[in-house]
């Protein structure tokens, strides 16, 4: 059981990783210390209630997609970002072929570069990683 005189979620997970079962802050009152001891001793972890503070204000701020990484972005071309934009409404090769001016062989192979570079297996993939990573900015 570790007491803390302040919280500090970066004092948390070292005592944590360190094999604390407890992590409570000093102000504590003798009844909740003796009641966290009893805890404890049974296998449980108490943690303060800062930490679940924390968490809470952590999950109001949405968490917007993050950016593809910067040699990701730069191996892509226009015209593949293009057709990641059209994968993700959904169409086909040849739908997105006719809506480019180009032909379906061509979609296929931007599609299989498109993977290849990204690291992905299909186009349900290619899709949400294009959501994901901020190419498509609408829904």
């Amino acid at each position: 059981m570790v007491l803390a005189p302040v919280f500090s979620v970066e004092q948390l997970r070292y005592c944590l990783q360190a094999g604390a079962r407890g992590f409570l802050l000093e102000d504590i009152s003798a009844e909740a210390l003796r009641q966290s001891f009893r805890l404890v001793l049974a296998g449980e972890a108490v943690l303060p209630t800062e930490l679940t503070e924390a968490l809470l204000a952590r999950e109001a701020v949405p968490a917007g997609p993050s950016p593809a990484p910067p040699e990701v972005m730069e191996a892509l071309s226009d015209r593949e970002l293009d057709i990641l934009r059209s994968l993700t409404t959904g169409v086909s090769n040849k739908e997105i072929a006719k809506s480019l001016g180009i032909t379906e062989a061509t979609v296929k192979v931007h599609m299989k570069a498109i993977l290849r570079k990204v690291g992905l297996d299909n186009r349900t993939q290619g899709a949400i990683w294009a959501y994901n990573n901020g190419i498509v900015q609408d829904g």
